[in-house]
């Protein structure tokens, strides 16, 4: 590890780094990923909430890749989750909260955004409904969400089966433009082959799924 990081680190006079606040296997999978540049989830660990806490544990440590590589992981898992109405997911919405800062959106933008995709199916989970009373500004995240969201699909969205559909990763947002007129600033962000950018995050890289 760099020096940079020794302000996180307590090291020895023997040049032991001790690391205290972290479960074991979370050191592992992070010295795993210095050697290999990867790592696994442990077979008795929920993959959701393992990801989360490498995020937490390279944000700590300072290991950028390892957050983006988790950030990715999370991205990835919460995408192919089914089953909301039965998941762990609201244990995962206030793991996410207690372990990153406000203003690191991350992990915080794919929980708030998979909350408001799937909003019916999780209204129908105690626990979620406790972690919206709990958590305010998770509350307020999908109080946004939906008002952007229905003032996106009402500009957007046609419903046209052969319409090209877009998907970001940031955010988790699909969307799909069809014929629609275009307002000069969304033209002008438009690339020959369709949209780059997300109507609802404006990252600027989204995918073409259809």
């Amino acid at each position: 590890m760099h020096k940079s990081r020794t302000n996180w680190i307590q090291e020895s006079v023997e040049g032991v780094v001790d690391i205290t606040d972290f479960d074991i296997i979370l050191v592992e999978a992070m010295v795993h990923f210095m050697y290999h540049l990867d790592y696994d989830v442990p077979s008795e660990q929920s993959a959701m909430s393992f990801h989360a806490t490498v995020y937490q544990i390279a944000d700590k440590y300072d290991v950028q890749s390892l957050k983006q590589l988790a950030r990715t992981k999370f991205s990835t898992t919460v995408m192919k989750l089914e089953g909301w109405d039965k998941a762990e997911f609201p244990s995962v919405i206030s793991l996410v909260w207690r372990t990153t800062l406000p203003k690191d959106r991350g992990l915080r933008d794919i929980v708030a955004t998979a909350s408001y995709k799937n909003l019916a199916a999780l209204m129908e989970k105690k626990a979620f409904i406790d972690e919206l009373t709990a958590n305010g500004p998770f509350a307020v995240e999908v109080i946004r969400l939906q008002r952007n969201g229905s003032s996106i699909s009402r500009r957007y969205h046609l419903g046209f089966d052969n319409t090209p559909r877009y998907h970001c990763d940031k955010c988790l947002y699909s969307f799909d433009f069809g014929n629609k007129r275009w307002s000069s600033e969304d033209v002008s962000r438009l690339s020959n082959s369709g949209p780059t950018y997300c109507p609802m995050c404006r990252y600027n890289g989204v995918q073409r799924v259809m």
